[in-house]
């Protein structure tokens, strides 16, 4: 048993007297129905250690008749993280993870994957974080996918189109990742004129907004604040 306590740190590995103790026979509703919990009967199921923040907490729910297996475990418990908001991140330990916000999580060391137009991202069945690197076979396209892609992610997923190299850098989870794939795929097609003509002229519609939204923000910093109002005469 090992349980060590850092402020608000909790590092919880099997054993811990800090969470109930639960049997390993059952559904996932009944081993399962909080986060806290659900981290504890998974790393005793898969050999896996979990260090999380004293706020991570979450209710997870489940029909009755959903089993937990070593098989759908980390599936069932990734994507119970996700529902919640949550993401767990490799802290550089083998089978160790952290619990955090996915809004923090996407800014973390989050593991890469490569794809193309011909080889789709080698992804496992869970709901992780990844940053998924696709080299575009039209590289003038990038924008345009990006923008395209936008649509269809989460808040927390990030895209980021790099036209120098030809690239997209996508984060979100890996079973997005693996629908995105598919949409990006389907858009990196050579373009026509026409494509190219709606293109300049989305690439000058953005520039001038671009413009307008920064003539709007030196408007405003110039105007006095309150506190800088001139004092009336008496």
């Amino acid at each position: 048993m090992l349980c060590s306590t850092m402020k608000t740190i909790i590092l919880c590995v099997v054993g811990s007297i800090l969470l109930p103790s639960v049997s390993m026979a059952g559904t996932f509703a009944d081993q399962c129905p909080e986060i806290t919990v659900c981290a504890k009967v998974i790393g005793e199921m898969l050999g896996q250690k979990y260090v999380f923040d004293r706020d991570v907490k979450g209710q997870v729910g489940a029909t009755p008749n959903l089993e937990l297996t070593n098989e759908n475990a980390e599936a069932l418990f990734t994507n119970a993280l996700n529902m919640n908001g949550f993401a767990r991140v490799p802290v550089g330990t083998p089978n160790t993870f952290q619990i955090m916000r996915q809004r923090d999580a996407r800014d973390s060391a989050l593991p890469t994957i490569d794809a193309d137009a011909n080889t789709p991202p080698a992804l496992p069945n869970n709901w992780d974080l990844y940053t998924m690197r696709y080299k575009a076979s039209n590289p003038e396209l990038v924008e345009h996918m990006a923008r395209f892609s936008r649509s269809f992610m989460p808040a927390n997923s990030r895209i980021i189109p790099v036209e120098w190299s030809g690239l997209l850098l996508i984060t979100d989870t890996a079973a997005n990742l693996k629908r995105i794939y598919d949409l990006i795929k389907s858009n990196d097609v050579k373009p026509t004129p026409e494509m190219k003509k709606q293109m300049q002229e989305n690439r000058k519609r953005a520039e001038q907004q671009k413009m307008l939204d920064a003539q709007k923000k030196n408007v405003e910093d110039s105007q006095p604040t309150p506190t800088q109002q001139p004092k009336k005469k008496q």
